[in-house]
């Protein structure tokens, strides 16, 4: 994730534009926060989440 970061950071398409560079700093940081409480909401093994997902899946 650092290395597709400093990619996205240093390549053309972000330019020197601080807004383009903001934005893609912002779409690395949402998909790592994704990837976060994905991991903690998806935990079935634990009786809380399993009842969370089988009360709206049934």
């Amino acid at each position: 994730m650092i290395l597709g970061g400093a990619i996205l950071y240093n390549s053309q398409w972000a330019g020197d534009s601080v807004w383009m560079q903001f934005f893609a700093g912002g779409v690395l940081g949402l998909t790592m926060a994704h990837f976060v409480v994905d991991a903690h909401a998806w935990r079935l093994s634990m009786p809380v989440q399993r009842e969370f997902v089988l009360k709206r899946l049934t």
